[in-house]
């Protein structure tokens, strides 16, 4: 069966830069305006009935500006040379004051209730559905602003903090690389350069005409990224927050204790990680490792994996696993919820976002016909399945923290992996598939850590003043250094400029959920093989209550797991571990 390849928009909402468009951004003012209102105006004798009513007034609101915001950046990712899509971006953004306003006024309300009536409202089963909403909300109500700045805050932010990310979105989209194809220099856009070519000459080509056209823009992005982090550190000041990583944690609903005990298990699997980086230098017969070799294919027979047998792939994969995963991702493929088209003018990088008020998700990403491709396909569909299990429920409980959205769709991912692996029966086949596993783990345990560490730096240093260009390519370097523990000869001195996550103006620290993500995700595997008749429904089971206050929480109730133990994250390297003697053990067969 033929599936499409470009994504259809049409009936999620009318299309930026219409009439129809603008109307809706009004309506939606305008519902913000009434509920600001009516909280404004809201008792303080709070019963469970009016605070039920207000919270639903409040998820409507919400409801429709995550439809109209998802919707913009679809149509804005699909084509960046739109104008009326940047400007729809910009109008989108001046909602913001009204929606952090909404969640102010919400957060104050929550706050204010005594304790004595809050004991026996929280428990009230007219709050039920939303019981785990308003427990976070009051949890994080002591780490916001004072009311007096939180308007002033939001307002300001549309030209400040907001501003600076969609600027950031401009100039990366504005980049153009010159790459060689055919005796001709084309200009490609940084998401189809890749430094996955057999070739070395051509890797090392490209990676240096793409460090060139970033540094033409560092100083640009220095500012950027500088008064990114600025405006950040300057509300952390006045709303008295403990460090720059409160309100990361906060967002993830973890703890620093979870995240250090992650890194320290990390750091003491990492040598064995360096030991698959060996064994991979050596079959390449190369003499050391650069940032541009780490992409690089075995020479063990090239494999190009279209779109439709990708398709074909994951959904085989996925009905040997779990039935309702399978229906749902082929209802995703029929439908044309997926954007995977490789052509010029779309932003690099792959994303699943949700419509709530449709019920419907939408992919983006670029196939290039690897095993990548296949990958990053099967990951966001692991996405998409989360908010498909969730979307019933009231929207304020579909809003799940990064670290247990990455434990969905990298879970997804190892489903269509490991099932692959097992299918195979020759030496080289197998060296080849463990082979593009441990780059993932590469990624997730080294190069996921750089990025934790340069930007845990990057906000100490700036909290003293800004940083230049040079001391960031500087910084970016020492990071890759620590994480790899020295493992490269050549680094990636402008990766601060390309990876757009650190721009990302709403989520800081958009690195260290991916590794939670990623370990929690392997342990939950291994649990799958254990109870393959029971597992699934435990697992649909789990991703309902990524809705709840606590990730920790979440995994401890499902399956008995303590992420504040280092002792867990080290079970779950374990299956990298063995992944790793694997791969060296069959590379001595080869």
């Amino acid at each position: 069966m033929s599936y499409p390849i470009k994504w259809s928009l049409s009936s999620l909402g009318p299309e930026p830069g219409t009439e129809r468009f603008t109307r809706w951004l009004t309506k939606i003012r305008v519902e913000y305006q009434a509920f600001a209102k009516n909280a404004e105006n809201f008792s303080t004798v709070v019963t469970a009935k009016s605070l039920a009513e207000l919270v639903n007034e409040y998820s409507l609101c919400r409801r429709e500006y995550w439809q109209v915001n998802s919707l913009v950046e679809c149509y804005a990712s699909s084509d960046t040379a739109r104008e009326e899509y940047r400007q729809a971006e910009a109008a989108v953004a001046a909602l913001f004051p009204h929606v952090e306003k909404a969640d102010h006024l919400l957060d104050r309300i929550i706050k204010n209730i005594e304790e004595g009536t809050w004991s026996t409202l929280v428990d009230n089963k007219q709050l039920a559905d939303v019981k785990g909403f308003i427990i976070r909300r009051r949890n994080e109500a002591s780490t916001r602003l004072p009311d007096h700045l939180a308007d002033f805050a939001s307002e300001l932010s549309v030209d400040g903090l907001n501003a600076w990310s969609r600027l950031y979105d401009s100039i990366s989209a504005a980049v153009r690389i010159p790459v060689m194809e055919h005796g001709e220099v084309k200009m490609k856009s940084p998401g189809q350069v890749a430094f996955d070519s057999p070739d070395r000459t051509d890797r090392e080509n490209k990676f240096f005409s793409s460090q060139k056209a970033w540094r033409d823009v560092d100083e640009t992005a220095a500012a950027t990224l500088n008064h990114i982090v600025g405006s950040r550190l300057t509300v952390n000041k006045y709303a008295e927050r403990e460090s720059h990583l409160t309100i990361p944690m906060q967002q993830n609903r973890v703890t620093q204790k979870t995240i250090d005990a992650m890194w320290s298990a990390i750091t003491e699997a990492k040598p064995l990680v360096q030991k698959y980086l060996r064994t991979k230098q050596k079959l390449l017969g190369l003499p050391e490792l650069n940032w541009y070799d780490l992409e690089a294919p075995l020479n063990l027979g090239s494999t190009k994996v279209g779109y439709q047998e990708s398709c074909d792939i994951i959904l085989d994969a996925f009905s040997k696993f779990h039935p309702p995963l399978r229906d749902f991702t082929e209802l995703a493929f029929n439908n044309g919820w997926i954007e995977a088209e490789d052509r010029s003018g779309k932003r690099q990088g792959g994303f699943c976002i949700d419509f709530p008020t449709s019920e419907e998700t939408r992919i983006f990403m670029t196939f290039r016909d690897t095993e990548e491709s296949l990958s990053t396909l099967a990951h966001e569909l692991g996405h998409a399945y989360h908010a498909w299990v969730l979307r019933k429920h009231p929207v304020v409980m579909q809003v799940y923290p990064m670290t247990l959205a990455e434990t969905a769709s990298t879970f997804a991912e190892t489903v269509v992996a490991s099932q692959r692996f097992d299918a195979l029966t020759t030496t080289a086949a197998k060296v080849k598939a463990l082979e593009y596993q441990l780059y993932d783990s590469v990624a997730f345990l080294m190069n996921i850590h750089a990025r934790y560490i340069f930007e845990n730096e990057m906000h100490r240093k700036r909290a003293e003043g800004e940083l230049s260009a040079g001391e960031l390519h500087d910084l970016m370097v020492k990071s890759q250094k620590t994480a790899y523990l020295d493992s490269l000869v050549e680094w990636n001195p402008t990766f601060w400029i390309s990876k757009l996550h650190f721009y990302i103006s709403y989520e800081p620290f958009y690195n260290f959920p991916y590794t939670v993500g990623y370990l929690l995700s392997q342990r939950l595997y291994e649990e799958a093989r254990l109870d393959p008749a029971g597992f699934p429904a435990r697992y649909d089971q789990f991703l309902i209550s990524t809705g709840g206050p606590s990730a920790l929480t979440a995994a401890k109730e499902a399956f008995g797991y303590d992420l504040e133990s280092e002792a867990f994250w080290s079970e779950a390297i374990q299956p990298i571990r063995n992944r790793v003697e694997m791969f060296c053990q069959l590379a001595e067969e080869l």
